[in-house]
């Protein structure tokens, strides 16, 4: 099981964030909800580059997996829908409040 399908919410479920890794995915209910999302992080900051001590968070299929073609985006799992964060060193409390709060505007 790939780390997106272990966080993808099932119908009818509240999108949860798991932090248990480093790098986490999330699928949104699309491109607009994701970028919404990504907005609206205080703490967590939008930027390609995961390999950074603080957490930052992008939207794969604009960014980093840009270059590929839809076909095989969506035979990878990587949906309209989908950010990657790679998670820093802040505080985990404040971490999930963040994105908390940024799933409620997504």
């Amino acid at each position: 099981m790939s780390n997106v399908d272990s966080c993808r919410a099932e119908p009818g479920q509240p999108a949860r964030l798991h932090l248990d890794t480093d790098i986490l995915t999330r699928g949104l209910k699309g491109k607009a909800a994701a970028f919404n999302f990504l907005r609206s992080l205080r703490l967590a900051r939008n930027a390609v580059s995961l390999g950074s001590v603080e957490t930052l968070a992008c939207h794969p299929r604009t960014t980093t997996h840009s270059s590929w073609t839809a076909q095989a985006l969506d035979e990878a799992g990587i949906s309209h829908g989908l950010v990657r964060i790679s998670v820093g060193i802040e505080d985990w409390r404040d971490l999930l409040a963040d994105f908390e709060s940024a799933l409620e505007k997504a």
